[in-house]
């Protein structure tokens, strides 16, 4: 009688070391594998290998009910076309009975539970234990085993199994969390590559580290030419005193700098208008390593800034008056200094007036009036004559108008 439970004392101090063993090779396949399909591949016949159960799979899932991957071990004829069917959606009662049950552990008896699964008759007698994998309340999909018929598993190898199940867990989030990192360095290299902004990277002593094509363009640099650069060396002089100060009490405060504007000097020597802005980066430790801009060629808009300027300053100074009203709702626009003097209000006074404030009553009302050259507007495009207008102060005057569409 001693030497039979010797015996069976030593058989289970073997299994566990072979679980123990299992456990081994289950981590260092997480530390070293970074593909999903290889680590439940491998983890599958490391558990078959090491431990001896009869089969091993795994099923991951890619949504509540849908399995995306299913490996096996062996990889026998009747654990592919198990495999198959599961990927398929034809879940065998275990999956279904697993998907609607939230316990770690759920034993089968393959005899009575299988219904019509392919593995039923090659374990016939064998109980099956499915075991939930999964991390941080995320279900990652189920380890199913397959138990030798004369095998007790009591709760010291369940909790070997749990660590087991958990570490691979634990992989497939790592695996998760790397190509959700790579994904999103794949947009982010992309949105930096083909952003039409400028964006660089500088040191907190203002070297440039690093800079998309378009900043590369729109200064005319290299990147090789660039990094031996500082942003001090692509400002003029009489920007760094405003630059340092927008670093200092902006950037260094609250971590990012409202948009302004300054100028570069490009390879060539030019001046290149710009408008920047730029956020503060730390490392891990929250000491800050540098900064990143955000840089936008604004050279159209000033042209057109002093197209408008000029024009501006010519309707000022011609000797008519000249102003702009909207056809929808008949509001003044805009005027020159002659057109409101020649009313008798100051600049920019009468932006926002009904146009019928400048017409005088005679036989006509001012609306009339106005009614009668909009309706030739309409038709022509453009009206002139004499009308009678009123200053602010109610004094009457004649002037010939000129009045057209655009």
């Amino acid at each position: 009688m001693e030497m039979l439970n010797l015996e069976k004392s030593e058989k289970r101090l073997k299994y566990l070391y072979s679980v123990l063993g299992a456990i081994r090779g289950v981590n260092q396949l997480i530390v070293r594998e970074k593909n999903r399909n290889v680590l439940l591949q491998k983890s599958c016949d490391t558990l078959t290998k090491a431990r001896g159960y009869n089969t091993a799979w795994l099923g991951f899932l890619k949504d509540e009910k849908t399995f995306a991957m299913v490996v096996g071990s062996p990889l026998k004829e009747d654990v592919s076309l198990f495999c198959e069917q599961v990927l398929r959606g034809d879940h065998p009662p275990c999956i279904k009975k697993a998907l609607t049950k939230k316990d770690l552990f759920i034993f089968m008896d393959r005899s009575r539970d299988c219904g019509d699964c392919p593995l039923k008759k090659l374990h016939l007698g064998r109980n099956s234990l499915l075991i939930r994998i999964a991390h941080k309340s995320k279900l990652f999909g189920f380890l199913v085993l397959s138990l030798e018929s004369d095998v007790y598993m009591d709760q010291e190898e369940k909790g070997l199994l749990e660590e087991i199940t958990s570490d691979i867990a634990f992989g497939l989030y790592s695996i998760e969390l790397e190509e959700q990192h790579k994904q999103a360095e794949e947009k982010y290299q992309t949105l930096y590559e083909t952003i039409k902004e400028g964006i660089a990277f500088s040191d907190m002593e203002g070297n440039i580290l690093d800079a998309n094509q378009a900043f590369l363009d729109m200064l005319g640099y290299s990147i090789e030419e660039i990094r031996r650069l500082s942003y001090y060396d692509l400002t003029p002089k009489k920007w760094h005193k405003i630059t340092t100060d927008i670093i200092k009490n902006q950037t260094m405060v609250r971590g990012y700098s409202k948009e302004y504007e300054k100028e570069y000097i490009k390879k060539d020597g030019t001046l290149l208008p710009i408008t920047i802005r730029s956020w503060l980066t730390k490392d891990k430790q929250g000491k800050p390593i540098g900064t990143w801009a955000i840089v936008r060629d604004i050279t159209e808009r000033k042209k057109a800034e002093e197209e408008i300027r000029l024009h501006a300053a010519m309707m000022d100074n011609v000797a008519e008056g000249v102003y702009l009203i909207g056809l929808d709702d008949l509001l003044i626009k805009w005027t020159n200094e002659r057109f409101a003097r020649m009313f008798g209000y100051d600049p920019g006074e009468m932006v926002g007036k009904h146009v019928d404030i400048v017409n005088a009553p005679t036989e006509r009302t001012p609306t009339e009036t106005r009614i009668s050259i909009v309706e030739v507007l309409k038709e022509t495009g453009e009206w002139h004559g004499e009308v009678r207008n009123i200053k602010r102060d109610g004094t009457h005057f004649w002037c010939y108008a000129n009045v057209s569409l655009f």
